[in-house]
């Protein structure tokens, strides 16, 4: 029989733990260091697990770091993973949620498509992420200096 202040600290120990964080940044880290036909699979776990947590603001890093995978590194399969996992987040979490973030991801969503991309999967992955990203980065497509970037982007 567990002793009863064991099982009085159990809580404090977990929060201490925190596994949820431990899961949430062994996905992000998996996600870019796994073979291409996982990349699907990684990149719905973490909209999943998104989904539950931006609403709560569990997991406020998250958009940063998937960014700064797209902009910063010099892994393709990095940046096709994090431009997989925008697209699906995008596509599935509340988009007043991702609102104040809509420049950034735009940005690195254009960044990642644009025609000095070499790898084209990185390239189709943007794209795709752009078209799930439509529904809240609607206000950029009406203001002048999104639509010169979008204009940047395709011609």
């Amino acid at each position: 029989m567990r002793s009863p202040l064991i099982l009085l600290e159990a809580p404090t120990l977990v929060q201490q733990i925190q596994p949820h964080r431990y899961v949430n940044q062994s996905t992000v880290f998996l996600t870019g260091r796994t073979i291409r036909i996982n990349i699907l699979s990684t990149s719905q776990v973490v909209a999943a697990i998104a989904d539950i947590e931006l609403p709560a603001n569990q997991w406020p890093q998250l958009i940063q770091t998937l960014l700064d995978n797209v902009t910063s590194s010099d892994n393709s399969l990095l940046r096709q993973a994090s431009l997989v996992c925008i697209g699906f987040i995008c596509e599935t979490t509340n988009p007043e949620i991702l609102k104040n973030q809509a420049n950034d991801i735009l940005t690195a969503v254009v960044q990642g498509a644009r025609k000095e991309e070499e790898n084209q999967e990185v390239r189709l992955a943007a794209v795709r992420a752009l078209y799930n990203s439509l529904e809240f980065i609607r206000e950029n497509f009406e203001s002048e200096v999104g639509a010169e970037l979008l204009e940047d982007f395709y011609f």
